[in-house]
């Protein structure tokens, strides 16, 4: 009667290293997907309106201000394009530059997520450069003077989602990078090889002959 383990290690093995493989596959499109979305949806929030204020102007009277989240939150527009290069940059990067991207994508999350949270607790100093433009005053002590009323809209709370599937997505990452399929051949450098064929190769003592016998040893036989 023979032994079975043998056999049943081996298949065991491959059935591991493809079963690593699909994790890996499926940790890379989820950690992508997840930067896309934080990405796109930052980046959408920040097209909108995040605050409606009311002041007070100088010539009386008062005047409604819709600020922009471009207004109210200015780096997030930066915040928003960098993760989804980082996404591009996940695409083909090794092993351990997927890490250092895993890091980087969590605190660009934590840097939109701050930046949404500000916002949210003062709007009337996120509106401050509008209140600024709308009156010609400035310093935070006169602006928040002339403020009588601010409220904030949904839109920051839409960015402080995506700054939280950023920060899933770089956990995701550092979870799973090694487990990732390697980047395709295409981005990896071939050099090219060359055959030669040592009987094609002029010999020094021929060439040598062929000139003293009048002939051009660089000649090819089709030339005349």
């Amino acid at each position: 009667m023979t032994d079975p383990t043998p056999d049943t290690a081996a298949d065991t093995q491959p059935t591991a290293e493809a079963e690593r493989a699909r994790r890996g596959r499926r940790g890379k499109n989820r950690s992508l997907l997840l930067l896309v979305a934080a990405g796109a949806l930052s980046l959408l929030s920040w097209t909108q309106s995040w605050s409606t204020v009311i002041i007070t102007m100088p010539s009386g009277g008062e005047q409604t201000l819709a600020i922009d989240g471009s207004v109210a939150a200015p780096a997030l527009t930066a915040l928003s394009l960098s993760l989804l290069a980082l996404v591009a940059a996940l695409a083909i990067a090794g092993r351990g530059f997927r890490l250092i991207l895993g890091v980087l994508a969590i605190v660009l999350g934590l840097c939109i997520a701050l930046e949404s949270v500000l916002s949210m607790t003062d709007p009337g100093a996120a509106a401050a450069a509008a209140i600024t433009a709308a009156t010609g005053i400035a310093g935070s002590a006169s602006v928040h003077a002339v403020i009588v009323s601010a409220a904030s809209s949904a839109w920051p709370f839409l960015a402080l989602a995506g700054a939280v599937l950023a920060v899933l997505g770089g956990a995701l990452i550092l979870a799973t990078a090694r487990n990732w399929p390697g980047s395709s051949r295409k981005y990896q450098t071939v050099t090219p090889r060359l055959a030669v064929d040592p009987e094609s190769t002029p010999d020094a003592i021929d060439s040598w002959d062929d000139l003293s016998r009048g002939d051009d040893p660089t000649r090819l036989p089709g030339d005349r």
